[in-house]
């Protein structure tokens, strides 16, 4: 009896990682995906996506609107 209870554990806290693994992995996917967005966003807008920021060629900060960059 006491195998069955532990392997009964050891099955839970191995799903448990399991899923603790795949958010993680499903959070730093979003984050690339949305640093990839506003990247495309800004450069669109004829601006540079920097340290998470987007600026014109003259350096100045582009505007975010609706998710949409406005620069110069």
């Amino acid at each position: 009896m006491k195998e069955a209870v532990g392997e009964s554990a050891m099955t839970i806290i191995t799903i448990i990682l399991i899923a603790g693994a795949i958010g993680a992995i499903a959070a730093i996917i979003s984050t690339l995906l949305g640093n990839q967005n506003n990247r495309a966003n800004c450069e669109n807008a004829g601006g540079q996506y920097s340290s998470g920021t987007c600026k014109d060629y003259n350096g100045n900060v582009c505007e975010l609107t609706d998710g949409e960059y406005i620069c110069g």
